[in-house]
């Protein structure tokens, strides 16, 4: 250094940096003075700078420096043996295996709640990583920070800066929770979001009672295609009738006390049951009839069909599922509950499970594909019909003796219910990819459509904690950087006590 002046740095003073001389910053204060800083010092705001001893030597001769004599800050508590000028933070072997957290500054070396002032007022804190711990009712839900997508609850994302950050937490057919977080390095923060659905608002209704193509007489059943065009199973006219997705009749074909349909993805096919044949009946999406096989049914009432090729007939009055492949040959079936349970239909999840109304038992039943019964629904319904399940596992269920439809998540918690005052005896129904929800009205010989709002019901909400996440030495800091109250937990009062008296 080719100066002996040395300036104390104040919190929040402002200078201007001429050479970086690597331990040492040729400055330049407001008032024109030029001297020297310690350059690792300047990041610690708290700790005053003082001269250091060193060899004094003629400033530069076109430099005009008018030497300041220089500020000797007293020590904060009682000094050590000088060690050389520079600054940090380290652990330090204690007595019983304990680690004391050690500032060294300015040549002094500085421990216990002193210390630990320091450490948390020099920002020292927040040279660590912050990390979120996520998880949503329901889940999954996608997770993001800054708009920038991370990951699918429930999950752990680490490695944040800390720092003002935006975190936002969607999942389709909810609200967003989404809130401006100041994040602190090395603490670990808990997120449990509660996410509230958008409602569902009424768009319109087709169809009316009679004969003629497009009209109903107590129709009973519907599917959509891959296309978005509808199927509806006009039962009191014996016919299918097919209708775009805006409602708007295209095309029909003659089936006796037809009861059941469903598009079958596998072969882009619609598949047909009635009540009092036992006949599997296969058709063209254009209605155009392909064969039949004879399976032993009896009043068939719904069906659904996965993606792997098979597809699950609610043979009610037997009580039971059978599971037939594309070509109608029985790969295998079970019983639904014990008694006179009239199963209703039965839908694959995206999960792989089978969910399953049972009209008699007021409940909702959800099996694995090999039939075993994994567990019962708690709501009771009146009557439950028909059952739709949308691309995220969101199970629709039509109520015949409430006029009502009612959404579950997958695990079966009820979420929400709509079409009161507007249905009467619902039975089939279906969901759309766009979020529309397509009802069969037997009551009024029609067919409705639900439309998601951007309404939620309620508000999202969570329950946000944060801590310190804890290493190597019990209660600590950060990441290698240990509790300086070495002694164990010290009351956030005597804490804050004995801070403010240094």
């Amino acid at each position: 250094v080719k100066s002996s002046v040395v300036f104390v740095a104040e919190p929040g003073e402002k200078m201007e940096i001429i050479e970086d001389l690597g331990n040492w910053l040729k400055v330049k204060k407001k008032t024109g003075e030029v001297g020297y800083i310690l350059a690792r010092l300047v990041q610690v705001e708290i700790v005053k700078i003082v001269k250091i001893p060193v060899k004094e030597e003629k400033p530069p001769a076109k430099e005009k420096i008018i030497p300041k004599k220089p500020q000797v800050a007293k020590p904060v508590t009682k000094p050590v043996k000088p060690a050389k000028p520079i600054t940090g933070v380290k652990l330090k072997e204690g007595k019983r295996n304990t680690k004391k957290l050690i500032i060294i500054a300015g040549g002094v070396l500085v421990t216990g709640a002193v210390a630990y002032a320091l450490f948390r007022k020099g920002g020292l804190l927040n040279k660590g990583k912050a990390t979120l711990n996520v998880t949503s009712d329901p889940s999954p839900a996608v997770v993001y920070v800054d708009d920038e997508e991370k990951c699918t609850t429930p999950c752990l994302v680490e490695d944040i800066s800390p720092g003002t950050h935006v975190i936002r937490i969607e999942r389709p057919l909810y609200g967003k929770w989404e809130e401006q977080m100041e994040l602190k390095g090395h603490t670990e923060y808990t997120i449990n979001a509660t996410l509230s659905p958008f409602k569902y608002q009424f768009k319109s209704c087709f169809g009316r009672g009679g004969s003629i193509a497009g009209q109903f007489n107590s129709p009973t059943d519907l599917t959509i295609d891959g296309n978005g065009n509808l199927y509806v199973a006009d039962t009191g006219n014996n016919r299918i009738q097919k209708f775009s997705k805006e409602g708007y009749y295209i095309a029909r074909t003659g089936l006796t006390n037809v009861s059941a349909i469903r598009f079958f993805p596998s072969n882009k096919s619609i598949y047909a049951a009635t009540l009092t044949t036992n006949y599997l009946r296969r058709y063209t999406l254009d209605l155009a009839y392909m064969w039949q096989k004879y399976i032993a049914l009896s009043y068939p009432r719904g069906m659904g069909a996965d993606n792997s090729g098979n597809l699950y007939i609610a043979d009610t009055a037997h009580n039971k599922i059978l599971v037939t492949g594309p070509q109608g040959g029985i790969k295998k079936s079970w019983r639904v509950g014990s008694g006179n349970t009239l199963p209703y239909d039965a839908e694959p999840g995206p999960n792989g499970d089978i969910y399953v109304t049972a009209y008699n038992a007021d409940r909702i039943f959800v099996y694995s594909s090999s039939g075993a019964k994994k567990k019962t629904f708690s709501r009771i319904i009146n009557g439950p019909a028909e059952l739709a399940i949308d691309t995220m596992g969101h199970v629709y269920v039509t109520a015949y003796f409430e006029n009502k439809v009612y959404k579950f998540t997958p695990e079966g918690k009820f979420t929400l219910g709509f079409g009161g005052g507007t249905l009467l005896r619902p039975v089939g129904i279906a969901a759309g990819k766009n979020g529309n929800i397509f009802v069969v009205d037997n009551g009024h010989n029609r067919v409705c459509i639900w439309s998601l709002s951007s309404e939620t019901i309620g508000t999202g909400t969570a329950k946000i904690q944060a801590k310190y996440k804890k290493g190597s030495s019990g209660n600590s800091m950060g990441t290698g950087i240990a509790n300086p109250y070495n002694r164990g937990q010290i009351p956030e009062k005597k804490r804050t006590k004995r801070i403010k008296k240094i």
